[in-house]
């Protein structure tokens, strides 16, 4: 049966409008219709600018024309804004900077499909086919060394430790798992020297551990999180100290998620330099 090009050009609408009912049905919104707004604003902008002199960041407000679209920031690469309390869109500022952070939406959104990883960072829900824009779940930042601890529980640490001794401790062991699973016996070693320091009783500090170095190991080698971490950062040579209160936070859904971009630096260069 032969379609005539005004039927199948029908037929396609129809099909995008059902794909658009159904977004909106499950999310609340559609992402197919935000991102088209995003696509037309940063179209437009440049005869805009000409004529209006009009901030791009506020000619894609204006576009998008939704209160529920909020900006949260921007930089010299990227504008961030935020979709009701559960979204993070992040736009490609036009300009000479625009090919820099299209690759970094891309980076992103890599990072959030990533099949054995993809937990760790946050969910991608939709992106521009040439990374103009990226819409992913919002994150919120951890505010405080005990809240990052929380995701580490171990009850073999010496309570007796102020909170700032006990996270330099999770670091120490990270690193010397981290540095362990990528054969780095030097870096290990020198882990291993503070830990063991750590775990050295000292009277007249009153500290006593009362564990050994392989029993603090073996304790949060336990953890899921904590291993799929070490896996992690030895499979792509992040820095075990990288992750820390400051690059990481809390999905939506409760997730310990990595959301630092400077951690995608040391991704993206992982085949060409060392740790």
């Amino acid at each position: 049966m032969k379609i005539t090009e005004s039927k199948l050009r029908r037929i396609i609408r129809e099909s995008i409008q059902k794909f658009t009912d159904v977004e909106e049905k499950h999310f609340g919104f559609s992402f197919s219709t935000l991102g088209k707004k995003i696509t037309e604003a940063l179209k437009l902008w440049p005869s805009i600018w000409e004529t209006h002199r009009l901030d791009l960041t506020e000619f894609v407000i204006e576009t998008v024309n939704d209160p529920q679209f909020r900006l949260l920031g921007e930089g010299g690469y990227r504008m961030v804004f935020s979709y009701g309390n559960d979204y993070v869109v992040k736009v490609a500022m036009l300009g000479s900077t625009f090919q820099d952070a299209k690759l970094m939406n891309k980076e992103d959104a890599a990072l959030g499909r990533m099949p054995k990883y993809s937990n760790l960072f946050p969910k991608v829900y939709q992106t521009d086919a040439a990374y103009k824009w990226i819409i992913t779940e919002r994150c919120d930042a951890i505010s405080t060394e005990e809240e990052f601890l929380e995701f580490f529980p171990n009850p073999l640490m010496d309570p007796k430790l102020d909170i700032e001794d006990r996270v330099v401790m999770f670091s120490d062991v990270l690193d010397y798992c981290v540095y362990k699973m990528s054969g780095r016996e030097g870096a290990m070693g020198k882990s291993a020297a503070h830990i063991t320091d750590w775990l050295t009783p000292d009277p007249e500090l009153g500290k006593d551990p009362g564990v050994s170095f392989e029993q603090i190991i073996q304790s949060y080698e336990k953890l899921k999180l904590f291993n799929k971490i070490v896996y992690f950062c030895a499979e792509f040579r992040v820095r075990p100290n990288e992750i820390r209160k400051e690059n990481v936070g809390i999905s939506s859904d409760g997730r310990f998620v990595i959301i630092d971009s400077s951690i995608e630096k040391t991704l993206k260069n992982a085949a060409r330099s060392d740790y």
